[in-house]
């Protein structure tokens, strides 16, 4: 009896919750090691059905990183970064396009075992349009950004409880098929459906004032204090593309960042339905606390 007790109060705790994120988006970006480990994958897949069956529109963009550069080299190519970008040519984006495309039809596939409905955003739909990425100094070939989300894809996946599983890749008007940053991917689609949650599942815990320091976790970051954290060397290396990306997305409406440990079971759940959470909130600088 005491473990029911329990149970149903997790339960009560949520209602709030699920009240209020009841057809609003939440994106989610699902990358880092974490999506090699089948057991995190898993996990992290239930979320997101459990999101959508109590009525909130997700929509996941995943990346393959590391799947990517084992098939180049593989393949007898090595990969290049400039800026922690992967220079891509011609032949490069055939392999990545292959090796999302790969990655997007196991995710969906686990995400029907789980019960829930999916949709593949195949770049030929052109519901995400790129222009090459332009970086002074720095030709990093075909590497785009987006430069136009059709929200009637997701408007209609949304409606009918669909879970759109979107790759980082997108056509150009020149007709050139465009590598690019997932977590940029994810923040302008929050921002086109002007989202109630952007999440980064990754495998770190949050933003951290020490690493190696668990409890230094930082679990509400404003934008004024995220960008003091750059400056000042604390936020470094891959976490700046994601810090940058969420303070865009804040910047233009979205209402919460949140980052996420991918590797720990259920995280997801818990930072979007209990008050505590988990990880990391980066919210506009006049938030006042509250769901």
């Amino acid at each position: 009896m005491e473990e029911a007790t329990r149970k149903t109060q997790v339960l009560i705790e949520a209602l709030p919750y699920i009240l209020k994120f009841r057809d609003r988006y939440s994106v989610v970006k699902y990358g880092g090691s974490v999506l090699r480990e089948n057991r995190f994958i898993r996990a992290v897949l239930q979320d997101l059905v459990f999101m959508s069956t109590v009525g909130m529109r997700v929509i996941l963009v995943h990346g393959g990183g590391s799947r990517i550069s084992e098939t180049l080299a593989a393949r007898g190519i090595k990969s290049e970064f400039v800026n922690g970008l992967r220079y891509t040519d011609s032949s490069t984006i055939e392999i990545i396009r292959e090796v999302l495309l790969e990655v997007n039809g196991e995710i969906r596939r686990t995400i029907e075992e789980l019960g829930g409905r999916t949709a593949l955003l195949d770049p030929e739909s052109r519901a995400l349009k790129a222009v090459k990425l332009n970086r002074p100094g720095a030709d990093l070939g075909l590497v785009g950004e987006i430069s136009q989300v059709d929200k009637t894809f997701f408007e209609e996946c949304g409606r009918n409880g669909t879970i759109p599983v979107v790759p980082p890749v997108a056509f150009g008007a020149d007709g050139f098929l465009y590598n690019i940053n997932a977590d940029t991917v994810a923040s302008q689609i929050a921002t086109a459906l002007q989202a109630e949650k952007l999440v980064f599942l990754s495998d770190q815990p949050g933003m951290m004032r020490n690493r190696d320091n668990a409890e230094s976790l930082i679990s509400i970051l404003r934008p004024s204090q995220a960008r003091g954290l750059i400056e000042d060397g604390i936020i470094t290396a891959g976490m700046i593309p994601k810090v940058q990306a969420a303070l865009t997305a804040i910047s233009q409406g979205v209402r919460k960042v949140h980052l996420v440990a991918g590797h720990i079971p259920h995280a997801l759940l818990l930072e979007i339905f209990t008050t505590q959470g988990t990880g990391t909130e980066i919210v506009p600088e006049d938030y006042q606390n509250g769901i």
